[in-house]
């Protein structure tokens, strides 16, 4: 992957803003106005838009502004990127890891559901992930949330692209590897009020509207230049969708051409994502094949949040599936202003060792 963030020339008048503003954190303008655009983009109001420092401190900051109850389970799919257990950890929940839908590779609440009668303690809050940026519907989750009573977070770090608003706090990260950069920082999204201006609270230091702190809180305001960042961004996002749908499609045909159908649906059609993923048998043999051939290629979240040392001691039920697609799911190299000539190297490289003797 070789991030594309926007160039000097793009961010020259929004520095020289921050320049004449002399404002640099604490919700700046540029925060305000890329809170008022990104609301936009979305069709929801400014104070359904929150923008913050990382993806992780969002997480965390939603557990606490939908105030599930500290020192409960969160329940979540152990096919993740560990971040999202090491944002309920560090707000006080135990991640209590379970296994997900074939299909989607995402929890459903159908499992969530079967989970809870499973929980070795009470479950205090759910967080649902978007794999790969694949779209996750809120409703159902809004839905199971109403029936249970215990809060739902969505973790969307991947999916700027397939996000729509609800009543769900929902988390996207505008990390450089994403569709939408901002080089680090993240946007929590949720048409509950009460549950932004609580989140905008606990970002920081409890403070809203004076210097007293009333609850508990971190400091995870995104910067001003990190906005400036975000707005560029979003001045190019129209253009950018387009040069991502291009790349992603090469690359699908670049699978089809070595016999690897087994693209996410959907992919580089309805949306785009940074990272895209296929699934196959000869997994391992074509990592191998492709890094040999000097292209990198991973298991982008490895085996899942239950495969790392921090969490082997976490609570968990059984994981096959996602056991399973821990074993055939590789990452493929993919970037905005991917080449003719890249594409054709992977290409070759996957039809030569997609179906190894």
């Amino acid at each position: 992957m070789r991030p594309f963030l926007p160039d000097t020339e793009t961010l020259i008048p929004y520095l020289r803003r921050i320049d004449n503003n002399r404002w640099y954190s604490n919700y700046g303008p540029l925060c305000h106005e890329l809170e008022e655009r990104l609301a936009e983009h979305w069709s929801v109001k400014t104070t359904h838009v929150l923008s913050l420092s990382n993806a992780t401190q969002a997480l965390s900051i939603a557990l606490w502004s939908v105030e599930a109850p500290a020192g409960s389970l969160c329940l979540m799919p152990s096919w993740s990127f560990v971040a999202t257990a090491h944002a309920a950890r560090q707000v006080g929940f135990t991640p209590f890891l379970t296994d997900v839908d074939a299909n989607s590779a995402a929890l459903t609440p159908d499992i969530a559901f079967a989970s809870l009668k499973r929980a070795p303690s009470p479950v205090g809050a759910v967080i649902v992930v978007c794999p790969f940026g694949a779209p996750v519907p809120w409703e159902d989750w809004a839905d199971f949330q109403q029936r249970t009573g215990i809060p739902v977070i969505i973790d969307a770090a991947a999916a700027f692209d397939t996000v729509q608003p609800g009543p769900v706090p929902t988390v996207v990260s505008l990390h450089a590897t994403k569709v939408f950069p901002a080089g680090e920082g993240a946007i929590l999204m949720c048409t509950n009020d009460d549950v932004v201006e609580q989140a905008r609270r606990r970002a920081n230091f409890g403070f809203l509207g004076d210097h007293h702190s009333r609850c508990h809180a971190t400091n995870a305001k995104m910067s001003e230049y990190h906005a400036a960042v975000g707005l560029a961004s979003l001045d190019a996002w129209p253009a950018n969708r387009r040069r991502w749908q291009s790349a992603l499609n090469q690359m699908r045909q670049a699978c089809a051409q070595a016999g690897l159908a087994d693209w996410p649906q959907g992919l580089g059609e309805t949306y785009v994502c940074s990272s895209p993923t296929i699934r196959s048998a000869a997994a391992s043999h074509l990592i191998s094949g492709l890094q040999s051939d000097g292209i990198e290629a991973r298991r982008w979240w490895q085996g899942g949040i239950a495969s790392h040392e921090a969490f082997n001691q976490v609570p968990r039920l059984a994981l096959p599936v996602t056991e399973q697609l821990a074993a055939t799911t590789l990452a493929l190299p993919c970037w905005l202003d991917i080449d003719p000539q890249s594409i054709s190297r992977v290409a070759a490289s996957l039809k030569r060792h997609a179906h190894p003797d």
